[in-house]
């Protein structure tokens, strides 16, 4: 299958760096997420506060298909979805100066500057045995996670830390049928390795362009009748815009009609 966007010139750990090496940031047809269950910044400030439980397991739920960051990633693919598609990194990130070095494998650029970290998909636990991922296992449970059943509200949790206290924020989405599981064109599994022998996996989703605009709804915690509906669609550079309301019906409005659409008012 062709794609509008470019791939690696190969599956491998080098190819993969090559890919990386050359790109400075995200882009429109690229985006990666750290991880998708174990959070970095919610570790580092439960270690702050001396929360050891919630700094050993810094997971949103027990369950992955429940966690924020599940969510977040499915908004990046209805994002690709509702554009050109594109290519979504899982265990790899930008570098960040607000937190603590994370443990990863560190991409250079022909600059000699620092662009990604290969943070890698184990820490999420998913399809893993004493630390190994299974590559079935893993393309199994990670399809469960990032599609859930449509038409009906898929309950997602994210925990903050307010004060030292664990604040709990619950919002309740359903998919629509759109949402398709062949909108992954295929999932590719890359090990890395660093100089220590330690092994990282990633995961790369190649995401196709849906036939037609998927539009979630969010239900509002406390208010189950009230319902807000959201397309996201990635856009130039790393923009993801959201479409709602009256510029949402406008949006669909010029899809059906072939108008340019125009995108949503920050």
């Amino acid at each position: 299958m062709k794609f509008s966007f470019p791939l690696p010139t190969e599956w491998s750990e080098r190819g993969i760096c090559e890919f990386l090496q050359f790109r400075k940031s995200e882009d429109k047809h690229f985006e990666c997420k750290a991880f998708l269950n174990f959070d970095w910044k919610l570790k580092c400030d439960a270690e702050g506060y001396g929360l050891k439980a919630l700094a050993d397991k810094p997971f949103h739920s027990d369950k992955p298909a429940k966690s924020f960051l599940a969510y977040r990633v499915i908004e990046s693919i209805i994002a690709f979805a509702n554009a050109d598609g594109g290519l979504l990194f899982l265990g790899v990130a930008e570098p960040r100066t607000d937190l603590p070095p994370i443990p990863s494998i560190p991409i250079m650029s022909s600059s000699r500057g620092m662009n990604f970290l290969i943070t890698g998909i184990e820490a999420d636990g998913i399809g893993c045995t004493d630390g190994e991922v299974n590559e079935d296992e893993y393309k199994r449970k990670l399809q469960d996670i990032i599609f859930p059943q449509p038409q009906k509200p898929q309950e997602f949790i994210e925990k903050r830390l307010v004060n030292g206290q664990i604040s709990t924020l619950k919002r309740s989405i359903k998919f629509p049928v759109a949402y398709r599981k062949d909108l992954i064109e295929d999932v590719r599994l890359i090990p890395f390795f660093s100089g220590s022998c330690q092994q990282k996996t990633i995961a790369i989703l190649i995401i196709k362009s849906s036939p037609e605009p998927v539009v979630i709804e969010e239900f509002i915690e406390g208010h189950p009748n009230y319902l807000v509906e959201k397309l996201f669609k990635r856009l130039a550079f790393n923009n993801t815009d959201t479409y709602m309301g009256k510029e949402l019906r406008r949006y669909l409005d010029d899809l059906r009609t072939g108008r340019k659409m125009i995108p949503p008012v920050k």
